[in-house]
């Protein structure tokens, strides 16, 4: 029997680590047979293990702890041939696919033959020519490319099942809608599978508005990741109690109740417990693959619907590309990938350029997304952008100003002002948002 080449075999395994549909596919087509030795087939049975589990491909932490089950004479060598993986290098993605194809259809026509004849000479005439019409049928459809054709049952649930499309979305503003006549509004939600960013300067209060959004999901009883790569644990976790109780964050800082208080702090710790996992991530040079694989192996313990990354723009690559600009952007698609994989909603901030710190502390002004910093791939990637506007004059009364920049599905556009109370957390509420406006193209 055929075997694929060995660095082929490395290129093959590291790609159905990355993409898990090719992972699917590769479950479909190949077996251990077409690995060379008991190392590469070790590792493909594993991987297609886990994916037939969890419908995901594994992680390289999930493989590192396999290896710690077999002998310790063989764990030297399965480290070393995990390694390979890894660092196996794939130039043209497509191209490999196209040649594992044509591969594979090779053997299986060879296979065909051989099991065929058989069949043939011994006189089982309808069994070769049975096996021969399942094996070619096998071979026509045989294909490793990630299959984005709308098929009708996809048409139908898009055109006919309104419920379902819309139990596709968060709500994170504490809003039912902002209703207007002849207008197109949106509706406080966000949606999953896509990744969202709120931009802004420093002090503008894109973690508490995260937050704030975060709590209204939860409110509405979906589960929610926070995962923090700057700031401390303890600013971090006051910010969400406070949230969730209403208790002044400086009330919480000096740690002096009321029975009251501490009846609402013991109801926000049973939130937290069944609701929401707070996770810190300061390690310095992270990369996103990193972040990815822990937050795709904490979603099929705690099936979370929001994941907040605060912030994204903190992530690096294992392999840079020495622009950061690009970086970012590779950064950005692989987060908004990882929501629609698991289906979830992904929220980010990011940090605006000095030009645009002026200009949403100018109140003629309005921060749009193409004020953020070198990370321009962002807006080009998220499917809602919000900007915040601060200016000194908001400060002095207590104000920001929201602008929904992009939401694919509803508006463009859209101003809100929100009277704010920051030492409480809370930076939005149905009884504070005051629609300001729609046009802002020419609000410069």
């Amino acid at each position: 029997m055929r075997v694929l080449g060995d660095k082929f075999q490395f290129i093959i395994l590291k790609l159905m680590l990355r993409d898990y549909v090719f992972c699917e596919k590769c479950s479909l087509y190949l077996t251990r047979d077409y690995f060379s030795n008991k190392y590469n087939s070790w590792y493909y049975e594993k991987i297609v293990k886990y994916f037939d589990k969890y419908k995901t491909s594994p992680s390289e932490d999930y493989l590192i702890d396999q290896i710690a089950l077999v002998s310790e004479n063989e764990q030297v060598a399965f480290a070393q041939i995990l390694a390979n993986i890894v660092t196996a290098e794939e130039k043209d993605v497509r191209f490999i696919k196209d040649e594992l194809k044509i591969f594979m259809q090779t053997a299986e026509f060879k296979k065909l033959y051989v099991n065929a004849s058989d069949h043939f000479n011994a006189g089982r005439y309808q069994d070769a020519f049975d096996l021969t019409n399942e094996v070619m049928e096998k071979i026509k459809k045989m294909d490793f490319l990630e299959d984005d054709y709308i098929k009708e049952a996809e048409l139908n649930d898009i055109i006919f099942n309104v419920d379902q499309q819309l139990s596709e979305e968060i709500p994170v503003f504490a809003v039912d809608s902002f209703q207007f006549e002849n207008k197109e509004v949106w509706s406080g939600k966000i949606p999953k599978g896509s990744l969202t960013a709120v931009i802004g300067g420093y002090g503008t209060g894109k973690t508490m508005t995260m937050i704030n959004m975060m709590v209204n999901a939860v409110n509405c009883k979906h589960k929610s990741v926070y995962v923090f790569l700057e700031g401390r644990k303890e600013q971090i976790v006051r910010r969400i109690i406070s949230r969730l109780t209403g208790i002044p964050n400086n009330a919480l800082r000096y740690g002096k109740f009321t029975q009251d208080q501490m009846k609402l702090i013991e109801t926000a710790k049973k939130t937290i417990k069944d609701y929401i996992v707070i996770k810190e991530m300061r390690k310095i040079g992270l990369t996103v693959e990193e972040y990815v694989d822990w937050c795709r192996n904490l979603y099929f313990e705690f099936k979370y619907d929001l994941l907040v990354c605060d912030y994204g723009q903190k992530l690096k690559l294992k392999k840079k590309s020495g622009e950061h600009r690009l970086d970012q952007a590779y950064i950005a698609d692989m987060l908004d990938q990882f929501a629609g994989e698991l289906k979830i909603a992904l929220l980010t901030g990011a940090q605006v350029n000095r030009e645009g710190v002026k200009k949403g502390r100018n109140k003629d002004s309005i921060l749009r997304s193409d004020h953020i910093s070198e990370a321009i791939g962002i807006a080009h990637t998220c499917e809602t952008i919000i900007t915040l506007n601060r200016s000194s004059q908001d400060e002095i009364d207590n104000r920001m100003i929201f602008c929904l920049d992009k939401c694919r599905d509803y508006t463009k556009g859209l101003l809100i002002e929100s009277r704010t109370d920051f030492n409480k957390c809370i930076t939005h509420n149905c009884n504070s948002l005051t629609v300001l406006g729609y046009d802002t193209q020419n609000c410069d």
